[in-house]
């Protein structure tokens, strides 16, 4: 092997030549400029790689770099797209997989060959992510990024993956606003009214909003109070719109005790606007159709801003955060930790813990279950109260979920 110097017309830099044991010989250029990032200069990360090919030809591992001599932007579509149709992704992680590369790396990495990016490379490009756009974002599309080289490793398409920064890929989510048991109120009473319950069901049973969306009336058991979540209700392009998905994980399949006063709520919800049949869905979007997120979503910021004082604001250089629907889980989180849950009980109803922890913790809890649900009845019933005279109560609030 050897590393040389080359200049030609379309510029200059340093060349190593690979000599096989059968006798062929391979190069591979190491250019100067042409925004090529060498964390010492591409003189010595030619002289690394040279002895980094001769360590692997002696030890009888060495693998055709050639392999990974194709652009990002030629590998990472067609990855995304695999990952799906094998069911390795979901059709939503397939999709906000393509909008972090669409958006984040592509117009960056999407020229550079899976052989010739390094970490240097990446460490600036995450550090004008960073820069420009913050560093819970930078530190996402890092982790994306990851993953594809991970498996460009998996595939022998490259000896290593160059995402080796050190805490590039953590993030130091900001704290999520907590509304109070008044304000829960006043949400509901601001939404349309067939929305009513859907905002009391976020907030007071901690779901999810395609767990709302994915509810049917076989999974509503107003005799004895309580909700099954057995799936929920996605929306992705991939799927042609909206599709019925499984709960996040093993753990959100559960069955949640409603406090007392949500009963009559649901009740009256599903006598005026749920269609008849046990496969009915309880919320429907306009005109019966599904009920979609991103549609449901202006209403509800209409009713945030409409009550006031929900958003979090800016502070300590970091950007104000807008109360999302999402929010209500962790409000209903922390109300249910204010009466005493236990962690166990709250990864139970908030459908949190691993499938072996659920399964550990589940016939523990459903005496505890039905404490929760009571002592938020009470405040359920203490924020009706209030919301009619106007008071706010705040709670203090904690990160429980």
């Amino acid at each position: 092997m050897s590393v040389k110097k080359y200049k030609g017309k379309r510029g200059e830099g340093y060349e190593v030549r690979v000599r096989l044991t059968d006798g062929r010989e391979l190069s591979r250029r190491f250019p100067i400029g042409g925004g090529r990032v060498y964390e010492d200069g591409p003189k010595k990360a030619a002289e690394a790689w040279e002895r980094e090919q001769r360590a692997s030809l002696d030890n009888g591992s060495w693998r055709d770099f050639r392999k990974g001599n194709v652009t990002l932007s030629a590998f990472v579509p067609n990855l995304i797209d695999s990952l799906y149709n094998a069911g390795e992704s979901r059709a939503t992680t397939a999709d906000w997989h393509a909008s972090m590369w669409r958006n984040h790396i592509m117009p960056t990495l999407g020229t550079v060959r899976l052989n010739e990016m390094t970490t240097p490379m990446i460490r600036e490009w995450n550090a004008k992510l960073r820069a420009d756009k913050g560093a819970d974002l930078a530190a996402k599309t890092y982790r994306v990024l990851r993953r594809f080289l991970s498996i460009a490793v998996a595939d022998e398409l490259i000896p290593s993956n160059p995402c080796i920064i050190k805490k590039a890929g953590q993030e130091k989510a900001a704290e999520r606003p907590v509304a109070t048991v008044a304000q829960v109120a006043a949400l509901a009473a601001a939404v349309p009214a067939h929305r009513r319950a859907l905002v009391l069901i976020g907030a007071w049973c901690g779901l999810r909003v395609g767990e709302c969306a994915g509810l049917r009336r076989r999974d509503v058991d107003l005799w004895h109070g309580t909700i099954t979540v057995e799936q929920q209700l996605k929306y992705s392009k991939r799927e042609g719109g909206a599709y019925v998905a499984p709960p996040k994980t093993e753990a959100g399949q559960r069955t949640i005790p409603m406090p007392a006063p949500l009963i009559e709520e649901i009740r009256r919800h599903m006598d005026a606007y749920t269609p008849a049949g046990d496969d009915a869905y309880v919320f429907t979007g306009e005109r019966g159709a599904a009920l979609v997120a991103v549609h449901w979503s202006v209403d509800f910021r209409a009713a945030c801003e409409k009550v006031g004082d929900l958003d979090k604001p800016a502070a300590a250089g970091r950007p104000a955060v807008r109360f999302h629907f999402h929010d209500l889980r962790h409000t209903g989180n922390t109300l249910a930790a204010a009466q005493g849950a236990s962690l166990k009980d709250l990864m139970v109803r908030m459908g949190h813990a691993s499938p072996q922890a659920a399964l550990r913790y589940q016939h523990k809890t459903n005496e505890g279950q039905h404490a929760i649900a009571d002592g938020l009845a009470k405040l359920m019933e203490q924020g009706a109260e209030a919301g009619t005279r106007g008071e706010v109560t705040r709670l203090a609030p904690r990160r429980v979920g």
